[in-house]
């Protein structure tokens, strides 16, 4: 059927790439804008997870790397947002690496509770071992004004772009060093989260992806909807 339409729309070049099919075009997931949030980093010393606790979202290589932080005398935090089939483990991984009184699980926070939860954070830790399509908490968090630490892969590397701290999936020593750098440096988190926002407002702002679904379903009606 994908064969046979005049056209197949992806929410990324990376997927597009994946299922090499005819006649494909990119066009990003929206959402709506959103004001820089009101935080000041400078002083905080929170990392934060927000997603699913399942195997491919890799927070054990973020736990590993926290051990590492911990172990080199660092003083942070890191507050894990959301639930899933992993939890159990994580937790037990938590207690066994001595980190209850830095990682915290908070479970399913609300959307409109997100951003006190968040408010103190100095970055957004995705280490995504398994390949991503368009993360919406990428894109989400962008547009929020948040500095994003990410693995360097799939659809997620293309989301975030130039303007995150990328590293190796899997790579807990790498991702030690990422975030290394923006607790010796809290105005380099404030100088990506600025990024991060005006990449999102460009690439991925609701009115945007409106716009280009509808500038697509005209051309082809001009067409004639030829298979379509």
């Amino acid at each position: 059927m994908a064969r046979r339409v005049s056209v197949n729309v992806v929410p990324s070049h990376h997927i597009g790439e994946r299922i090499v099919l005819p006649r494909t075009q990119t066009i990003y997931h929206g959402i709506p804008q959103a004001h820089l949030r009101r935080c000041s980093i400078q002083n905080s010393r929170t990392f934060a997870f927000v997603g699913r606790l399942t195997t491919e979202k890799g927070l054990p290589v973020l736990l590993r790397a926290s051990r590492s932080l911990a172990n080199d005398g660092y003083d942070f935090r890191v507050k894990i947002l959301g639930d899933g089939r992993e939890r159990t483990k994580l937790e037990k991984m938590v207690d066994q690496m001595d980190l209850k009184t830095r990682v915290e699980f908070l479970g399913s926070v609300k959307p409109t509770d997100m951003g006190e939860v968040l408010s103190d954070v100095i970055a957004i830790v995705m280490p995504s071992v398994c390949e991503e399509v368009a993360p919406l908490v990428a894109i989400e968090r962008m547009m929020e004004g948040y500095p994003i630490i990410a693995s360097d892969m799939a659809g997620l590397a293309e989301m975030v772009a130039d303007v995150a701290l990328k590293f190796t999936p899997g790579d807990s020593d790498a991702l030690k060093s990422c975030m290394v750098r923006v607790l010796q440096d809290p105005g380099l988190g404030t100088k990506l989260g600025q990024k991060a926002q005006i990449r999102a407002s460009r690439f991925f702002s609701e009115k945007r992806m409106v716009e280009e679904h509808l500038r697509l379903c005209q051309e082809l009606l001009n067409a004639g909807g030829k298979n379509s």
